[in-house]
């Protein structure tokens, strides 16, 4: 390779810089891009910055295949990095160098806090901090390293004949139910920095005395949402798992101790056959010494099998829209015994849970189309995503309208079925929200949304954004439209780092973009193009938008945002996540929680909505009335009542409340049903 001149370094790094925003698409390009530039200039800082920066970026995303590909590489480029920077000072700069040795730092403290430090070593790593924070305070990375020596300062302490300092972590636990190593940094839960901690024995024999307490309302979900996390996240395709992590055992005591019930289901699949999937043999070991189930003749723990009948999908909600889809969507079908039960002419009695589609959202054209948002089952993770066929295009041969059970998955693959899990753990499915069911009237049709669309990352949710947009959908880093129905075309849209575009509205004549991980911006052109502009801080956590009577409202994980002077202001906290916001009377808005639901006046202090304890999934305001689905319900709230409506053929799941096309909609995973009075509803047949 003829060397390159310093003017086409820096063209390089130019490139390199401009693609890295415009994550995942062209990531893999840009860090190509940087490892030439570092080919030509070994010690180009900013290079070597914007490396490490995307191997971060790897680990928050990819953590399985970061450990296998990219750990040792990062490795060797902070190490440089601190060689580059030695004489960088505390001056309070902020230059590249400033900024490089800051995240150097922190990353080699938390190397150090991964194995069990000795005391020096300990000091060591809090120096390391001290001047990582010297030199760069915002640094959300060096949380990890706070994290792990507070950690191990218990554990010393604990070894020291005090061994009620582990109480400590006990405590960070209860504080912060649901740890992940696979949090970002800057989340409540973050976990990183403290899975050598949660592995050291001491702790574990320290945890596994304690009496379990008993958990209930809010907590017991934040629990199990812990649990979800020892055993299931780090196997999905997006965090290309599994992933080696020392810390399970450690997380599932403490969140036993707090009160976590370890006998749910993860996917179809209890925490025992989840850990075995895992292949975490700790993890299993403890699961199987709690249970009291002992080891079979070949090394395996007794399982239930499930049942030949169809299962009901679990009504217990995560959101208000696409977990609830989720929580019906993974259900499973009867499942044959092995390959030759599986043929044309032997008919299995079918799932009337699961149909080839799964509903989101409903649009409404002005000429009375029905539009809905809906998704495909593929299966999961633990069976191959289909053995590597296009997911996008998996259901081309599967009638949409039909049926479904595991014999329609089976006959699109080739592949060799493990008949003894098959028989015992049966199949489960994910969907994504990657086409459009279009009802005239009279029948249904069904298109695709553009596959420019990130495929697992389509928000489950419908815009009209007017001229020249028309209807819309979201995800990651684009925004597809259809121009007014002249056809879907896309817009790539590139911003700050971790974009992941969830929604967008146009307000006083300004298009808007939220992005879950780092908040509201403007979406303004770029070329051909769009860019999110942030506005004010960062800010992650926000799930939708709401325009109403001249105000933009945000809210999502800690409560509810309005747009004032620019930047977003909190009008409304609370503690657990809102779901929903929908009109009210006086210019007001509703908003819910999963628990409770308010009414929240222009000014003023919001007032708590006497409803059934039992689970609110969604509302929306009609001719007046507030409606609200919960537990299995539709409610009218009248005056001095609540009133539940009559809905024709009852379909499993919950119901999303959409008002769209002057009527009210309930949204079943499977099922639609409309009414133009709130009391009388009518069913769309799709079947």
């Amino acid at each position: 390779m003829p060397k390159l001149r310093a003017s086409d370094v820096d063209s390089l790094f130019a490139r390199a810089d401009k693609l890295l925003d415009q994550y995942p698409r062209s990531f893999g390009t840009a860090k190509a891009l940087l490892q030439e530039v570092l080919t030509a200039q070994p010690d180009h800082l900013e290079a070597l910055h914007s490396l490490n920066q995307a191997h971060e970026r790897d680990r928050d995303h990819s953590p399985g295949e970061w450990q296998r590909r990219f750990q040792e590489p990062q490795r060797a480029v902070r190490g440089r990095i601190l060689e580059l920077t030695k004489k960088v000072k505390a001056d309070g700069g902020d230059t590249v160098a400033h900024r490089a040795r800051a995240l150097a730092l922190a990353q080699h403290a938390e190397n150090i806090l991964r194995t069990d430090p000795t005391p020096a070593r300990l000091k060591q790593a809090e120096d390391l901090l001290a001047e990582s924070k010297s030199l760069d305070a915002k640094l959300p990375a060096r949380r990890r390293g706070e994290r792990g020596v507070m950690a191990w300062k218990a554990i010393h302490r604990a070894r020291k004949g005090k061994p009620d300092a582990y109480q400590a972590l006990l405590d960070w636990v209860a504080e912060n139910p649901r740890p992940s190593p696979f949090h970002p940094d800057d989340h409540a839960s973050a976990f990183r920095g403290l899975e050598g901690a949660f592995a050291d024995e001491g702790f574990l024999e320290w945890l596994r005395a304690r009496k379990p307490r008993v958990a209930k309302g809010q907590r017991a979900k934040d629990l199990v949402q812990g649990m979800l996390h020892v055993g299931d996240w780090d196997v999905s395709a997006e965090l290309k798992g599994p992933v080696t992590t020392p810390c399970r055992v450690g997380r599932l005591l403490a969140l036993r101790a707090l009160g976590a019930n370890l006998d749910f289901k993860v996917g179809g699949k209890s925490l025992l056959e989840r850990a075995k999937k895992l292949g975490d043999k700790a993890l299993v070991r403890e699961l199987e010494a709690l249970s009291g189930a002992k080891p079979d003749a070949k090394g395996k723990a007794p399982t239930a099998k499930k049942s030949k009948s169809a299962k009901k999908p679990s009504t217990a909600k995560e959101s208000s829209n696409a977990k609830e889809v989720s929580a019906a969507k993974k259900s499973s079908a009867k499942k044959p015994a092995n390959k030759k039960e599986v043929s044309a002419t032997q008919q299995a009695t079918p799932d009337v849970y699961t149909t080839a589609q799964v509903f989101a959202d409903v649009h409404v054209t002005s000429d009375g189309t029905v539009r809905v948002l809906a998704g495909t089952p593929h299966p999961d993770s633990d069976h191959g995503y289909t053995a590597g066929d296009d997911l996008w295009d998996f259901d081309k041969s599967i009638k949409w309208n039909q049926p479904w059970d595991d014999r329609v998955w089976l006959e699109q693959i080739h592949m060799d079925i493990d008949e003894d899990e098959l028989e015992a753990n049966g199949l489960s499915y994910d969907v994504d929200f990657n086409r459009l069911l279009i009802h005239d009237g009279k029948t249904w049709t069904r298109t695709k949304l553009p596959k420019a669309l990130p495929y697992g990352y389509v928000a489950p949710v419908l815009r009209d954004l007017g001229a020249p947009w028309g209807l819309s959908a979201f995800g990651v880093s684009a925004l597809a439209f259809d121009g007014g129905g002249k056809g879907w075309k896309v817009k790539e849209v590139s911003g700050p780092g971790g974009l992941n575009l969830v929604d967008a509205v146009v307000h006083d004549g300004v298009l808007y973009g939220l992005c879950k991980e780092n908040g509201l911006g403007r979406l303004v052109p770029e070329g051909k193009n769009l860019s999110l502009e942030l506005l004010g801080d960062e800010q992650s956590g926000l799930h939708r938008l709401f325009s109403h009577e001249g105000t933009l409202y945000a809210f999502g994980d800690d409560g509810v945002f309005v747009l004032e002077d620019g930047a977003l202001a909190q009008l409304q906290p609370t503690r657990a996540p809102v779901r929903a916001l929908c009109a009210a009377p006086e210019q007001g808005v509703y908003l819910h929680t999963d628990e409770h639901a308010w009414y929240l006046p222009p000014k003023g202090k919001a007032r708590k909505l006497a409803l059934p304890k039992d689970g609110i999934h969604s509302i929306a305001f009609f001719k007046n009335r507030l409606f609200v689905s919960v537990g299995q319900q539709v409610l009218r709230l009248e005056k001095d009542r609540a009133v539940a409506v009559k809905l024709p053929s009852p379909a499993p799941g919950v119901a999303r409340l959409v008002v769209a096309g002057d009527r009210l909609w309930t949204v079943f995973p499977h099922h639609l049903t409309s009414s133009r009075d709130g009391k009388q509803f009518e069913p769309i047949a799709f079947r």
